[in-house]
């Protein structure tokens, strides 16, 4: 996975590279999301081990760069926040959430054909820290696989993976809004192998975003005002 992910950076490095063009539009501006994530969890000792999407919030600043506004990339700095849900038989749950810094850059397609208001693709790497979690203990969690209180300090807080998904553009004035899907994952273990059986741990999560930012740069109005006859 490591080198799909370095074959992925470079794929957006290249890219952005080969849409820069002379004229074009830059925005910067907000997002928040909200939606369902997990860890995708591979053990093979323990049968009764019920893993539960949880509901997370994201949010934080966007910059956008548009070429022509058909393609482009996003930057964003998010608070995201990961975790999962352990229940176990008896009907207990253990909730482990980690609130994640990230830096998000995606590449930017636009499928439709109109000028004010399209379809587009986004694809891309992120890269995250973990600077806080929380624990919660709901009924009787004595045949949790995991030890949580351990792994409040033990888990790897560095995260890695891609993210995916399409939005659709509405142009307001000289802003534009986005709402869109977005599947994220991982590809960065926080566990290591161990007794229990676990070697895989890696973060899953869906969310519909939205996005409002305003232009800060428009080099294509500059260029054709360049150029006006006398």
């Amino acid at each position: 996975m490591n080198k799909l992910f370095y074959k992925i950076v470079l794929s957006i490095f290249f890219y952005t590279c080969a849409i820069i063009p002379a004229s074009a539009q830059v925005e910067i501006g907000f997002k928040g999301g909200y939606g369902y994530g997990q860890y995708f969890f591979q053990e093979n000792l323990k049968k009764d081990f019920t893993i539960e999407f949880m509901p997370l919030y994201n949010g934080g600043l966007v910059f956008q760069y548009l070429n022509n506004q058909k393609a482009g990339v996003q930057a964003s700095l998010l608070y995201m926040q990961k975790g999962w849900i352990e229940k176990t038989p008896e009907g207990g749950r253990a909730e482990f959430l980690m609130d994640f810094a990230e830096f998000e850059l995606l590449s930017y397609l636009k499928f439709s054909k109109k000028k004010e208001h399209g379809l587009f693709i986004k694809f891309g790497p992120y890269i995250g820290y973990s600077f806080n979690n929380n624990y919660k203990r709901i009924g009787n969690i004595d045949s949790v696989l995991i030890n949580y209180d351990s792994l409040q300090t033990a888990y790897k807080k560095f995260d890695y993976g891609i993210s995916f998904g399409l939005s659709y553009t509405v142009k307001i004035a000289k802003s534009s809004m986005q709402i869109g899907i977005l599947f994220r994952q991982g590809f960065y273990n926080i566990l290591n192998q161990d007794p229990n059986g676990i070697f895989q741990s890696i973060s899953q999560g869906l969310f519909v975003n939205m996005a409002f930012t305003i232009p800060v740069f428009n080099n294509q109005k500059q260029n054709k005002e360049a150029i006006k006859p006398d």
